[in-house]
């Protein structure tokens, strides 16, 4: 080669190297500001900073895992799935992007959670909030043995975070473990008393002494706060039921079925409508509505398959069989 060609190769080899590592610089920036962003609860300007840095850089598995999290706090979670799987595959063992792509699909699809879940725990067996999200996914799928255990582990890594607490105590109220779950629903109370969730478990456990009135009262105060909260008319069912009023059962499970609120992207909960469909089942069978009651079952049973275990548990074991 002709030496006098050395030099201009050399300095287009560095101003490319240069202009390489003033992106990966300027990349770097961007993404350090948009986890700040995502700290301070500024969640659109954090997906505008980090989608910008993306654009310098498509393959920042920091950057895709941040932006999720940005996107699932503005109830964006298609978005923040897409970027977690595409983290995924960039990382396949990044514990933080399996923890997020568990905490995303764990109520809305637990069996494809559920491999996202079992990873982020292997590489992080002390990762309590992955562990609370499997015990979702395992409750869904019928699993509440294995749901509990993973909560007992949550409670055991972080006693004093409400969010395991309050979700063992529905789990044991599931499992009919009443007396269990009224120490946690007393410990998650004693943080947040009017937490409406927690104060419609302790109605169902109430309802299970028998105390009928103080479960109705407990239903009544969360109404009188928002009488269209879904999962407070499904207990009202429920209520009712042990009432003895089938018809005032039905009622209540219908308007808690067309409610739109009390779950993420304005749809209910499956917890509310296994609750619901399970109850109304039974208030069905005892108007003799059998065809009625067993689409409402069979439906619940879709939802979460230990659906006829929890409703002996609750006392109103169901005629048919799986």
């Amino acid at each position: 080669m002709d030496p006098s060609m050395l030099e201009p190769i050399a300095l287009a080899i560095n101003l490319f190297g240069l202009f390489g590592f003033g992106k990966a610089r300027e990349a770097g920036q961007l993404v350090d500001q948009g986890f700040v962003l995502v700290e301070d609860g500024r969640y659109e300007e954090a997906v505008e900073v980090l989608t910008r840095a993306l654009a310098l850089d498509p393959e920042d598995v920091d950057a895709l895992e941040r932006r999720a999290t940005a996107y699932l706090m503005l109830e964006q979670r298609a978005l923040a799935i897409a970027d977690l799987q595409t983290a995924a595959s960039l990382a396949p063992q990044a514990a933080e992007v399996r923890a997020g792509l568990c905490a995303a699909i764990a109520e809305s699809d637990p069996a494809a959670a559920m491999p996202h879940c079992d990873i982020a725990i292997r590489l992080d067996p002390e990762d309590a909030p992955s562990l609370n999200n499997r015990s979702t996914a395992l409750g869904l799928l019928g699993r509440d043995e294995e749901a509990l255990a993973d909560l007992d582990r949550a409670v055991a890594l972080a006693p004093d975070e409400f969010i395991f607490r309050a979700n063992r105590a529905i789990t044991l109220v599931e499992l009919g473990e009443f007396e269990r779950a009224a120490e946690d629903v007393d410990y998650a109370l004693a943080i947040q008393p009017n937490d409406p969730t927690m104060m419609l478990a302790l109605a169902r456990i109430v309802l299970s002494r028998g105390d009928v009135a103080e479960a109705r009262a407990l239903v009544g105060s969360v109404l009188n706060r928002g009488s269209d909260h879904a999962e407070a008319l499904a207990v009202a069912g429920w209520v009712s039921l042990a009432e003895d009023a089938p018809s005032a059962a039905v009622e209540a499970f219908d308007l808690a079925l067309a409610r739109q609120s009390g779950g993420r992207e304005g749809q209910l909960r499956d917890r509310v409508k296994w609750m619901a469909l399970c109850g109304r089942s039974a208030a069905r069978r005892s108007l003799g509505d059998v065809a009625g009651a067993e689409a409402d079952l069979g439906s619940a049973r879709d939802l979460k398959p230990s659906v006829d275990r929890v409703a002996a548990a609750w006392g109103r074991p169901l005629s048919s069989q799986p």
